[in-house]
């Protein structure tokens, strides 16, 4: 009995390269079945059986390229669209600059204030910041102001390119200049002779009230004081740093992996607050997270229809790690190292 089967499968092999391979092996094992059923000492052919059975495994594989596959032709134009969907190119570079705020009149969880940006020592580390990123090249601007404001802020950026420019008559212009739109976003725009720059933050509504009077009234006095210590530990820290660092070194720092990673998490143990009723902190975190994404939605619409780009993103250092994980996913950018123009301020 071994014998035929053994020399049925070779005639199957040899005469009917037509057939397809699944239904031949199929049938080979239901006779195989059949045939251990039937038999009255199925220990006598159990070993043939094994044999038999591996046989059919080698064969299977040396079938299977040359005939199933050709049985189901690729659809190229499918693959066609599907490139053209998502292009593998990556045509639009992106470096997500992240940086601590020059000058803000909003208090954040975590506050220092660093010194005046205007003063002639950080100017001249702002200059040296400028000329480290013009290596970059970009082609595009796009900075932490709400999109809603765009004509706004390319209203003052066109005044301060045409001279017309003078903070000493308005308080507004005094608080811009102090700021790292002005101090590198107008600057290096300007430098580059960009005729603008681009609005891309959006603001999203985090009930951080709502989350605070949840861990007052829940028992979590222990880890918000933890917290609050923490927070404290972090701002001698910057203010440290604010003091001994030079601008560019803090920005290199700001917009590296790990300080984007370290400060993420902050925002991530927000989801502590909460339980099977009612998750105030989860809902803080959606926020923040859907600002990003906001955000990276923005990017897409600067850069729709044009190719070639080099996108410099200059935002708060909380938005890195978001922004960098987004444009890494995306199958249109390619996303820049800043440490690559930045090396000269490790030192």
């Amino acid at each position: 009995m071994f014998r035929v089967y053994v020399n049925e499968i070779k005639d199957h092999v040899l005469s009917n390269k037509a057939l397809r391979p699944i239904r031949f092996i199929r049938t080979t094992y239901i006779r195989l079945n059949m045939t251990h059923r039937n038999s009255k000492s199925a220990h006598d052919i159990a070993s043939p059986i094994r044999l038999v059975h591996r046989l059919v495994l080698v064969f299977a594989f040396l079938l299977l390229p040359s005939t199933t596959f050709a049985l189901e032709p690729t659809d190229v134009s499918t693959e066609l669209k599907a490139s053209q969907r998502f292009p593998d190119d990556r045509n639009s570079s992106v470096m997500v600059l992240g940086t601590f705020h020059f000058f803000t009149l909003a208090q954040h969880v975590i506050h220092v204030e660093p010194d005046d940006m205007t003063s002639p020592k950080r100017q001249k580390e702002i200059r040296a910041l400028v000329e480290a990123l013009r290596g970059y090249a970009p082609t595009m601007i796009a900075v932490e102001i709400p999109s809603e404001f765009d004509e706004n802020v390319n209203a003052f950026y066109t005044q301060y390119l045409d001279g017309s420019w003078d903070s000493s008559q308005s308080p507004d212009l005094q608080q811009l200049e102090r700021t790292e739109l002005y101090q590198i976003g107008f600057r290096l725009a300007k430098a580059l002779s960009h005729d603008r720059v681009y609005a891309i933050d959006e603001m999203t509504n985090r009930p951080l009230e709502r989350m605070e009077a949840f861990a007052k009234s829940n028992g979590y006095d222990e880890f918000l004081a933890y917290r609050q210590r923490i927070y404290r530990d972090i701002e001698i820290e910057e203010a440290e740093n604010f003091r001994t660092k030079t601008v560019g070194r803090l920005i290199l720092e700001m917009s590296s992996q790990e300080h984007a990673a370290e400060s993420n998490s902050r925002y991530v143990e927000d989801v502590r607050f909460g339980n099977r009723t009612e998750q105030p902190g989860v809902d803080v975190l959606i926020e923040w997270i859907r600002r990003d994404v906001l955000i990276f939605q923005n990017l897409y619409n600067i850069t729709k229809d044009r190719v070639g780009e080099r996108i410099l993103v200059i935002f708060g250092a909380g938005h890195v790690y978001r922004l960098r994980e987004l444009v890494e996913s995306s199958p249109d950018f390619h996303l820049v190292e800043p440490s690559e123009f930045l090396l000269s301020f490790r030192d």
